[in-house]
């Protein structure tokens, strides 16, 4: 008897562009999967590098000032009202190039 046992819940990050230059901004999606379609899921984002602004599934990361190197983008997706299997998290990487440090001059 009872109800049958639910799908875990699951998320999937994805970065639209992987690399990107200092200053450029980099945005990222999580998609969400076996969660209850009738509640309201929140996001939380966190980047491992620059200043992130998540809002629901997607969020923007402003790499002004970031020195170059790889970095990582969490969002955790949860439903509050789910008592259990409510709670999935995951990553996307993505890279920061600096420029060139001595620009080609043309003479």
């Amino acid at each position: 008897g009872g109800e049958p046992p639910l799908a875990a819940v699951a998320a999937a990050c994805s970065v639209q562009t992987a690399e990107v230059m200092v200053g450029e901004p980099v945005h990222v999606t999580v998609a969400a999967s076996n969660f209850n379609p009738k509640h309201t899921l929140a996001y939380d984002w966190k980047s491992s590098g620059g200043k992130i602004d998540g809002k629901d599934t997607g969020a923007t990361i402003d790499t002004n000032g970031v020195a170059g190197g790889a970095y990582t983008a969490t969002a955790t997706v949860t439903d509050a009202k789910a008592k259990k299997n409510n709670m999935a998290s995951c990553t996307a990487n993505f890279s920061v190039k600096e420029p060139p440090k001595n620009p080609q001059q043309i003479s």
